[in-house]
């Protein structure tokens, strides 16, 4: 049988275990399955938003809704001089035009106007009524609203024309604003043909040379630093910093995991040197001491003396003679010294490994100061090269402002100067004049029901979606395929899922052998032997993370499915806490695993035959001898010993991680291992976290079998299990 050793990882200085990679355990979201799963609720919420839309249209409708008057204007070709101002080209100077004119009716000089038009003001429009402040009317206010929401104005594409448009909840004030906007825009442009403009040459003018001045003095200032400072070796010092910063941040990380683990190695092992049962050493102490010279030197004395013994015994001297008694008493002294001799070794020896730990631990930590400060050494130089280098390139970056300032400013001067000598109110004439809209443009009964429904499903769909990404619990196999490194052995659905309803889940493959949930563990059973005889392994561990997540059933009906299989199946309850193996087959729970690891009972009298033929089960124990800590004990080695040799395959159940270490002490003494998860229990962090402590351990990590789930929750194929009972039902 070839065996398949599984990659560990390589241990550290100190003690500690290379830290498995973090688990991806983000869920993936399939389109498909969600639409389906929330189907019904999409489409209420569609509907609902249907209704809304049109709720909303009506009210706005009724209540608020806006009318639209527009008037466009068409800008003419400018002929003779301008084509010496204006760049080369009639439609570049033409679209211009269009552009300048559309900023012209949105300036606030043609707006300010509008808003102190005596017939806004007046207060029989609904505009002046809109606006008044304790019976007088706000000029500011009417000019704010005219500019944010009331008039706009655009070039219509590809035509010579401009259009000015304004929009209130009244038709008649709509159509007043536009034409007092189109009288004033008009006004404006006779007016801009007489004023020569130059009190805004002059400020243009000013405001070019104080910008012009500015950028001196920054150019000055950006040339005082860079001749104090050499800019190419202030950027070479900040990658320099950069850099060494990261490697002291990644050595602090690697030192202070060192520094954790062997504190935890430090703990424990003063934990044993406190346990009231004693000092267990590991097998690595035990064989460094088996090769002691002292100790080789007894062993030899003994084999030496057992030797004579054989051969007097050969010269049939019996056990009472002189002689042989003798020797005998020479033996058990020398055993009895050998004992002595190695328990004495073992404890300088583990003393020994004690104080190196804590010599470690204070060399780890004087590292660690040091380390930090190194850091922030670190971390002031390079403070101090980004502040430097962040002033030269703000110097820089108001430099091109202000240059782009002076470009603008330049180009608004020229464009002043231009204006001042064109006949702008000539190029210009209305071409449609405004009138008293029919309808209201908004709302629109097309737009309102599209954005409600577009609202409302869009509402739900983010709620449904970000309630599936924040669910972090375990629902079927996909939600644990997608944590790296961990194989699915197999899922075992829900028990009100199996059409056969089943009264006792954990003995479902003997009372119930054709229903779903007795197929879903023969289909356990297949990956499972598969990896158990690729690696050798003859002793399994089954546990869970939480409580109630099923390993007591999964062993059960593991252990049934296995004996049909012509195996010699046992089970032991390691579950020394809340023990229920022995009641899932009738049986007593003593005597029992705690009786063979107490020494009050011995192993083959500890075995219970079951109903189910191939499988034994060792109860556990009498509740007085069930002391938790010799499960990581070598007495727990010999019954496991003793079970291998006798049955071709052992199950051991235990207690869940969150309740106790006994699964990992466990752990540490079988073969292999698997984790049981309960959907909708459990979440992919936990699952991620006590995988990488099972794979930690000395036992090979099997996977994971999920159990209890639902095809409603899940997406399990529902169709597969009803197929899989009828097919069972008809074949019956």
């Amino acid at each position: 049988m070839t065996s398949v050793p599984m990659s560990r990882p390589q241990p550290l200085p100190g003690g500690a275990r290379a830290a498995a990679p973090a688990a991806t355990t983000s869920a993936s979201i399939d389109p498909v399955k969600l639409l389906k799963k929330y189907a019904l609720l999409l489409t209420v919420s569609g509907i609902f938003g249907l209704g809304l839309g049109i709720g909303s249209f009506l009210l706005l409708r009724e209540y608020r809704p806006l009318y639209r008057s527009s008037v466009q204007f068409e800008c003419r070709q400018e002929k003779g001089q301008i084509e010496s101002i204006v760049l080369s080209g009639s439609e570049q100077e033409l679209e211009r035009f269009q552009q300048t004119q559309v900023a012209f009716i949105l300036s606030p000089t043609v707006l300010e106007r509008v808003a102190n038009d005596d017939r806004v003001v007046n207060q029989s429009t609904q505009f002046g009524r809109d606006h008044m402040d304790n019976g007088s009317y706000d000029a500011s206010k009417a000019l704010e609203t005219l500019e944010e929401d009331v008039i706009s104005a655009r070039v219509v594409s590809k035509t010579s024309l401009v259009e000015a448009s304004a929009v209130y909840t009244n038709k008649v004030d709509a159509e007043l604003l536009a034409r007092v906007l189109r009288e004033t825009y008009l006004a404006q442009l006779r007016q801009l043909r007489r004023t020569e403009g130059s009190q805004q040459r002059d400020l243009l003018q000013r405001q070019v040379r104080d910008t012009q001045q500015s950028i001196t003095e920054l150019q000055g200032r950006r040339d005082r630093i860079l001749r104090d400072e050499n800019i190419e070796s202030l950027e070479l010092g900040q990658t320099e910093s950069q850099r060494t910063l990261g490697q002291i941040t990644q050595e602090l990380t690697q030192l202070r995991l060192d520094i954790e683990a062997t504190d935890v190695q430090l703990e424990r092992l003063e934990a044993q040197m406190k346990s009231p049962a004693g000092i267990t050493y590991g097998d690595d102490l035990i064989a460094q001491v088996s090769g002691s010279p002292v100790l080789a030197g007894l062993r030899a004395q003994i084999t030496s003396l057992e030797t004579e013994i054989d051969a007097a015994r050969q010269r049939g001297l019996g056990a009472g003679h002189r002689t042989v008694k003798g020797l005998q008493a020479r033996l058990d002294a020398t055993r009895a010294k050998l004992d002595a001799r190695q328990e004495e070794e073992l404890r300088t020896s583990f003393d020994s490994l004690v104080e190196l730990t804590r010599q470690a631990l204070i060399q780890f930590q004087a590292q660690e100061a040091d380390l930090m400060s190194r850091l922030e050494e670190s971390q002031l130089r390079l403070n101090e090269l980004t502040r430097t280098i962040t002033e030269i390139t703000d110097i820089e970056r108001e430099i091109d402002r202000q240059i782009d300032e002076t470009t603008r400013l330049r180009s608004e001067l020229g464009n002043l100067t231009a204006l001042a000598g064109l006949d702008s109110f000539a190029r210009v004439v209305v071409a449609q004049p405004e009138r008293i809209a029919d309808n209201p443009f908004f709302p629109q009964i097309h737009i309102m029901a599209a954005a409600g429904i577009i609202v409302a499903v869009g509402l739900v769909g983010s709620l449904v979606v970000g309630r599936e990404v924040l669910d972090q619990r375990v629902k079927g196999a996909s939600d644990v395929a997608i944590i790296p490194r961990l194989r699915v052995l197999g899922v075992i659905p829900n028990g009100i899922e199996d059409p056969t309803n089943p009264k006792r889940v954990e003995t479902v493959m003997r009372d119930s052998p054709t229903g779903v949930l007795a197929e879903s563990f023969r289909q356990v059973r297949s990956p499972l032997i598969k990896a158990l005889d690729q690696g050798g392994h003859k002793t399994l561990l089954v546990c869970s993370g939480m409580p109630r997540s099923g390993s007591t059933t999964v062993t059960a009906n593991l252990a049934t499915v296995l004996a049909a299989g012509e195996r010699r199946v046992l089970i032991i309850d390691g579950n020394l806490r809340r023990p229920s193996l022995h009641a899932a087959f009738d049986r007593e729970p003593a005597p029992g695993l705690a009786d063979v690891l107490a020494g009050q009972t011995d192993f083959a009298d500890a075995l219970q035959q079951t109903e189910t033929e191939g499988v034994t089960l060792m109860g556990a124990g009498a509740p007085d001898l069930r002391v938790f800590e010799r499960l990581g004990a070598p007495a727990m080695d010999r019954v496991l010993s003793a079970a291998r040799e006798q049955f071709d395959l052992v199950l051991v159940d235990a207690a869940p991680f969150v309740v106790a270490g006994d699964a990992s002490a466990i752990a540490n003494r079988v073969d292999a291992s698997l984790l049981v998860v309960r959907a909708m229990a459990e979440k992919r962090g936990m699952v991620a976290r006590l995988s990488n402590e099972l794979n930690d351990a000395r036992a090979e990590y099997l996977g994971v079998v999920v159990n209890a789930a639902r095809s409603a929750a899940g997406g399990y194929m529902r169709r597969n299990i009803r197929a899989s009972h009828e097919y069972q039902k008809a074949k019956r």
